[in-house]
């Protein structure tokens, strides 16, 4: 899914949008002139803030365990909605554990650093 903010009136904008996935609505900020891209799978949706970062895969591979590609360069934040009640926990490719930026209920900002290629796993519980 992607998110378009299309406002040109004033430089630098963000509008905000609301994603509805598994009946519930998630508010994401798009900012002026950008595309946002949306993921998601079963129980895991997952949107880069950043021009240069996108994500390019997210796949489950076991049950409650996803792994997510991220390609681009620079340093930006990935936002990550989980289905339900569950809580994430993330590591990077070396199995580095990640420490979110924030957290809500059902939602976390995660800081991240790619340079040509980043692999996230992602487990569930």
């Amino acid at each position: 899914m992607y998110l378009v903010n299309i406002n040109w009136k004033e430089a630098g904008n963000k509008e905000k949008f609301y994603l509805r996935l598994w009946g519930k609505l998630y508010p994401v900020e798009c900012g002026e002139g950008f595309i946002q891209e949306v993921v998601w799978g079963d129980d895991l949706a997952l949107s880069s803030e950043e021009r240069d970062i996108w994500i390019t895969s997210l796949k489950r591979v076991k049950e409650k365990l996803y792994v997510c590609e991220l390609r681009g360069r620079g340093e930006g934040k990935i936002l990550i909605f989980i289905r339900g009640k569950e809580k994430a926990e993330i590591r990077d490719g070396k199995g580095t554990l990640l420490k979110p930026l924030w957290m809500r209920e059902d939602t976390l900002s995660l800081p991240v650093k790619v340079e040509g290629r980043l692999l996230l796993q992602i487990r569930m519980h």
